[in-house]
């Protein structure tokens, strides 16, 4: 005979996964709340209300803040569903677009346990006019009691800090986190601190920025000035932003660092992946309204919808380096002289790169140092030493002779070389044996011969 058995989840396990595992610090508790308040005024607009979206957080003298929106509120049968069973995910028909903040509310509400060893929710729902107020702790036991007094429509959180993280709780700490996560969104969000009330919303929306707006605000935030602004967009995605080129040489190994916004919220200022790896040598800004967030909701989702964004804005770098070597050659040698190792490593990894950048890249040749258009059209023949040696061994002879050998020995630059034919289909590419190769020569008139012995004879 078979039974079924529910089970037993570890409150206090979770939150030191959470804590440790699952989120980068704890103060992205802040985010959660407000992720939890904009999707409860989302849930409410849909309903047809009018009213004034806000958040407003305040300060309490003993380490404790609340934070209130006017969206949804929650009515006791969902208290007891979705609060009771903390980190379950709601299933909504796909099909109405709408957003699942139930799902996300357990899971965000479990972040505060991170902060704080009790959780104080008064809320009313929109539905529903009973005020209610439910007390959770970390050990997993929860009250739910109807209030005497009536609170507005929407929810309130009050959080106490524990002793380890009260200066997260206080002003200027505070005051930075919700700036961080939320002045973009589109409610408008105020902070009450020891009587004065202060707006934290900005309207101004990076990712809606003009090339030189985009290019000041980089320079606001970085303290250095991009050298280029790419504009970046997917229908596909729900994404616009734009790329900042570096104006310094990074390692390619390097992580990279995407400023990425989810619905107007910052997902994380340090999202890796959404650009292809070749792209190290931008920083994106980025807002999406359609890519799906991770569990700790500091990346995204590796799916087939992930991936064709990821490609899409390849491409639309890759076109923006067509177009400026077109039409802006002066930026495109600058952006180039900036990061031409990076360059170098990328071409020589992705042949649609290869063919963009091979004809500008400059190479060391027995007539001096050239760019690879010119070297492709000054023969039939390309001669190539595999390394430095090499071509000093022979490059003063071959010039001697007229011949034009190129130096592959430098970093990259084999790997480069050696697929030129792929762009000059007549040229015909030839790796240097440099002793046969010498045969080849004629000799040399007693006065060159003179000059060429001391080099010779190491």
């Amino acid at each position: 005979m078979e039974t079924n058995h529910n089970f037993q989840v570890n409150l206090a396990g979770l939150i030191d996964l959470l804590s440790n595992h699952l989120y980068s610090n704890p103060g992205v508790f802040i985010r959660e709340v407000l992720q939890n308040a904009a999707d409860a005024i989302t849930a409410r607009k849909r309903l047809g209300h009018r009213f004034s979206p806000r958040i407003h957080v305040e300060t309490y003298s003993n380490h404790t803040i609340s934070i209130q929106d006017n969206g949804i509120g929650l009515t006791r049968e969902e208290m007891i569903k979705f609060l009771a069973s903390i980190g379950s995910t709601s299933k909504k028909d796909q099909l109405d677009g709408a957003d699942d903040f139930i799902g996300q509310f357990g899971v965000g509400l479990l972040s505060c346990f991170i902060v704080s060893d009790e959780i104080v929710l008064l809320t009313r729902s929109a539905l529903d006019g009973e005020s209610l107020e439910w007390r959770g702790r970390p050990d997993g036991t929860y009250q739910i009691r109807k209030l005497d007094h009536e609170v507005p429509i929407g929810s309130t959180v009050y959080l106490k800090a524990k002793p380890e993280y009260e200066e997260l709780f206080e002003y200027w700490q505070l005051k930075g986190l919700l700036q961080k996560y939320g002045k973009y969104l589109d409610v408008r969000l105020t902070l009450l601190d020891e009587g004065l009330e202060e707006t934290l919303s900005e309207e101004r929306l990076p990712w809606k920025l003009g090339r030189e707006e985009a290019a000041q605000f980089v320079e606001d935030e970085t303290g250095s000035r991009p050298l280029d602004i790419i504009p970046l967009s997917s229908t596909l995605g729900g994404l616009e932003g734009f790329a900042a080129i570096l104006p310094y040489t990074v390692n390619v190994q390097e992580k990279k660092r995407h400023r990425v916004y989810l619905k107007n919220m910052l997902l994380s200022e340090e999202v890796s992946d959404l650009l292809p790896n070749w792209a190290f040598f931008v920083d994106a800004y980025v807002n999406t309204t359609s890519l799906k967030p991770t569990a700790s909701r500091e990346s995204f989702q590796k799916n087939d919808l992930f991936d064709h964004v990821q490609e899409e804005l390849g491409e639309q770098i890759k076109q923006y380096f067509k177009r400026i070597a077109a039409e802006n050659r002066e930026l495109f040698e600058k952006i180039l002289s900036v990061h031409y190792p990076s360059i170098k490593l990328v071409a020589n990894e992705d042949s649609e790169l290869y063919g963009l950048f091979i004809p500008y890249l400059k190479f060391e040749t027995s007539y001096g140092e050239m760019e690879m258009s010119e070297i492709a059209g000054r023969s039939d023949t390309l001669y190539v030493t595999a390394t430095v040696d090499e071509f000093r061994q022979i490059a003063r002879v071959a010039k001697a002779q007229q011949v034009l050998v190129v130096n592959g020995g430098y970093q990259y630059d084999f790997g480069l070389l050696t697929r030129a034919n792929a762009v000059w289909e007549q040229l015909k590419v030839e790796v240097l044996d440099v002793m046969k190769f010498a045969g080849r020569f004629t000799p040399l008139p007693p006065q060159e011969r003179e000059e060429t012995r001391e080099f010779s004879s190491k």
